[in-house]
């Protein structure tokens, strides 16, 4: 990561937002491979514990740097971005999944409950989802968004996104995928790719709610409405997830498309 020469002290309220970030995540991931699943009652604890540590990590960096930290933006001006970004999950997920479904592992599950109860949840989601966002694209985006280009920012904060997920794909049950050395590379491109149109509506609303939005409805479309309706199989789990070869093509497809209108903005309006 290239940094421009703005002095140390510049720099340290990042450095100290990610060493407090390592250290409480390596912490939580121990606690978490040692109870294996995410699913128990202790497992829904730390896993929620989890989301929260970029949020505590900021706020444990604000406290030591005071003003040289800024605020973390809600208030949006246009709504617009905000219902884009929440819609963006029900396109391209939909697409991924469909593509699944057509290789022969739907389980013809679908029921009106089930599509209100995936639609709700992704407002829920949203009670949980911001733990990482404040971390991720409040704090993180906006301070690499001083120093290099939005797009460069985009893919690093995606890359330091998903990677923090690793040790639950390997340690616990956080994932269905059978195959890890197909399914962590996929992740990480998914992921990475996906920050790329968050960013944008981050950076267009100047405001990270787009981003927990498109989250929040990102993972719950995934989890509670699409993998209930697919087939689990080794075969289809190569396919479908955040893990699949073909949710990452669609992540790319839509990365890409973003990339260029990220590379449009103005970098002179994001941080003022």
């Amino acid at each position: 990561m290239k940094i421009k020469n703005q002095g140390f002290k510049s720099v340290q309220p990042l450095y100290m937002f990610l060493a407090i970030l390592i250290v409480l995540s390596v912490v939580c991931n121990f606690l978490l491979a040692n109870e294996g699943s995410i699913r128990s009652s202790k497992g829904h604890i730390l896993v929620i514990t989890m989301m929260f540590i970029p949020t505590i990590s900021y706020v444990i960096t604000k406290v030591i740097f005071k003003n040289k930290v800024d605020n973390i933006r809600f208030k949006i001006k246009r709504l617009t971005y905000a219902l884009q970004a929440y819609t963006l999950p029900f396109i391209y997920v939909t697409v991924a999944y469909f593509i699944v479904w057509l290789c022969g592992f739907y389980n013809d599950t679908f029921g009106w409950l089930l599509l209100l109860s995936g639609i709700l949840a992704t407002l829920i989601n949203v009670l949980v989802v911001i733990g990482e966002e404040i971390g991720w694209r409040g704090f993180l985006l906006n301070e690499l968004s001083k120093r290099i280009s939005p797009l460069k920012a985009a893919i690093i904060v995606g890359f330091i996104w998903s990677t923090w997920h690793i040790p639950g794909l390997i340690f616990t049950d956080y994932s269905s995928t059978s195959n890890l050395l197909i399914g962590i590379p996929s992740f990480i491109i998914s992921l990475t790719m996906l920050s790329i149109p968050m960013a944008f509506y981050v950076f267009k609303s100047k405001s990270i709610i787009p981003a927990i939005l498109m989250h929040a409805s990102h993972n719950a479309l995934i989890q509670t409405l699409y993998e209930p309706m697919s087939v689990q199989t080794p075969y289809s789990d190569l396919l479908k997830d955040e893990t699949g070869l073909i949710f990452m093509l669609v992540s790319v497809t839509v990365g890409v498309y973003f990339g260029f209108k990220l590379k449009e903005i103005n970098i002179k309006n994001l941080v003022s």
